[in-house]
């Protein structure tokens, strides 16, 4: 059946929910302790392990766990050299051991190079995969940042990349928070970055043409 969309199976990336995006994590080549029996580990009781799978060219990952959990710690991204967008929020607090600053690990303590944060205000464990119909705004934002992530590193499109390092995602960050009735528009999406200057997309060589770091500091319980 013809539905109008062209599928390039050369170009993969990985997206995952909870613990999807740790195993979408473990995909792209993150390393976690594992025990000699299979379960969990850590630092002097497991041994590191990764799992990268070379088809994925990067991922998206939804409200995942952070280091303290699951056999990670804080170098468990040293590794990973493939792009990534993680998503968070101000009510992202769900798992045992894992505090809500503890979701931007996988940003915080990775090294720069092609990697994003999005924090939501307002955002929980549940949103994010779509399931709450109630929540227009937080899924508007989710779908258009993933589609700018996409673009950026499958498409090599620079106007993607930069409205993923603006302020104010674009100039779309009113309008999104307009959906979600006394939304603060300009604190409704805090946006992080690490880039090294040498990220491009995969159909372009040429630099994507935003550098530098950029934490998010947003942390406001909304």
């Amino acid at each position: 059946m013809n539905v109008g969309v062209t599928v390039d199976p050369s170009v993969a990336f990985v997206a995952g929910h909870s613990l999807g995006s740790y195993t979408a994590q473990l995909a792209i080549g993150m390393e976690a302790y594992f025990r000699a029996d299979g379960d969990y580990g850590q630092p002097g009781n497991g041994s590191p392990r990764g799992f990268a799978l070379p088809q994925f060219d990067g991922a998206v990952l939804l409200s995942g766990p952070g280091a303290g959990i699951q056999g990670i710690t804080p170098s468990s991204w040293d590794r990973i050299a493939k792009p990534y967008v993680i998503f968070t929020g101000s009510r992202d607090a769900t798992q045992e051991g894992n505090e809500l600053i503890d979701k931007l690990d996988p940003f915080n303590d990775a090294p720069p190079g092609g990697k994003h944060a999005v924090f939501i205000t307002g955002a929980n464990h549940v949103v994010f995969p779509g399931s709450l119909a109630g929540e227009p705004a937080i899924n508007a934002a989710v779908r258009l940042l993933t589609l700018d992530f996409l673009d950026a590193y499958a498409h090599g499109d620079r106007a993607a990349v930069q409205r993923l390092t603006s302020d104010d995602v674009g100039g779309r960050e009113a309008q999104l928070a307009a959906l979600k009735p006394g939304t603060d528009a300009a604190s409704f999406i805090d946006v992080g970055y690490k880039l090294t200057g040498a990220e491009t997309g995969l159909y372009n060589s040429q630099p994507l043409g935003v550098v530098g770091t950029d934490p998010i500091e947003n942390f406001a319980a909304n």
